[in-house]
């Protein structure tokens, strides 16, 4: 698969530089991120990276005490933000840092005063390395919206692209059974499976979807919208799910990548031009 290229980085960010991702479980999952550090005038702390942009973030520092923010305010309220990502690719991860400037403290945990959802800006264009991670959630987000019905016929490339095993498994009446899958949008799938009936239409389902990389099983779950007996092959069902809510940040970015041209973009990796981790000294 071919890696992000330097100008769909400079798109990332004209596009998306002020858009704030919220970093959930499933969005740290989905972009590969293990650990957030804030570093201040030689003193640095572990924190938890609340949510984020191209353009600020905002970090949960659980124990900010007074000692550190006079540290922060003799440094003139600068400051900078060590991410560390996984890479699926490598056995070591991704490290790099962003500079920035302290916005604001809010305590987080009455009980626990110190604490402190700390803000910042940052001082110019960040690290092309955020911006990868950011920005293919982001796009995987819009396509998700505008390109909701489009479908992904699975033949065996297809297949190989997403990184999908072949058959996958249908949790429909309380059981288990094998599926092939015959194509794949954000909105639903279609699949074939033996040994049910069409009564099963209207019913409840979960649609597992096993992925090479990591041993991962993405779950999806639905309805099914139609199910339809296979011409020539009466011992088949054809049936069409309907997914409901929002789909798992993971799938969505897997169909985005597909869409965009069968790039890699599952976890963050090194931009483009960059071999090897990006490793650069805290500012």
């Amino acid at each position: 698969m071919s890696i992000i290229t330097s100008h769909e980085i400079s798109r990332f960010y004209e596009e998306y530089q002020q858009t704030e991702v919220t970093f959930n479980k499933q969005v740290m999952e989905a972009t590969g991120l293990l650990s957030t550090h804030l570093k201040a005038a030689g003193g640095e702390t572990r924190c938890v990276l609340y949510a984020c942009s191209m353009a600020a973030a905002k970090l949960l520092v659980p124990d900010l005490r007074e000692p550190f923010l006079q540290a922060i305010q003799k440094a003139g309220g600068h400051l900078s933000v060590r991410l560390t990502f996984k890479r699926p690719e490598k056995p070591d991860p991704l490290t790099f840092y962003v500079a920035g400037r302290l916005t604001g403290t809010t305590p987080y945990n009455p009980q626990n005063p110190s604490a402190q959802l700390v803000a910042l800006e940052f001082t110019g264009r960040p690290s092309d390395d955020l911006i990868q991670a950011l920005g293919v959630l982001l796009e995987a987000n819009t396509n998700a919206q505008r390109r909701r019905e489009e479908r992904i016929t699975m033949t065996p490339d297809a297949l190989k692209r997403l990184g999908i095993e072949s058959p996958s498994t249908i949790v429909v009446e309380g059981a288990d059974t094998r599926c092939i899958l015959r194509d794949l949008s954000f909105g639903g799938a279609k699949v074939l499976v033996a040994n049910l009936t069409v009564s099963v239409a209207g019913q409840p389902i979960g649609l597992k979807v096993k992925r090479n990389e990591g041993d991962e099983t993405i779950t999806l779950w639905g309805e099914v919208a139609r199910a339809e007996e296979v011409s020539g092959h009466p011992e088949f069902l054809a049936l069409g799910i309907k997914f409901l809510g929002d789909p798992p940040v993971v799938y969505k970015m897997m169909l985005s990548g597909f869409l965009s041209g069968g790039r890699r973009i599952l976890p963050a990796g090194p931009a483009a031009g960059k071999p090897g981790a990006t490793r650069r000294p805290a500012p």
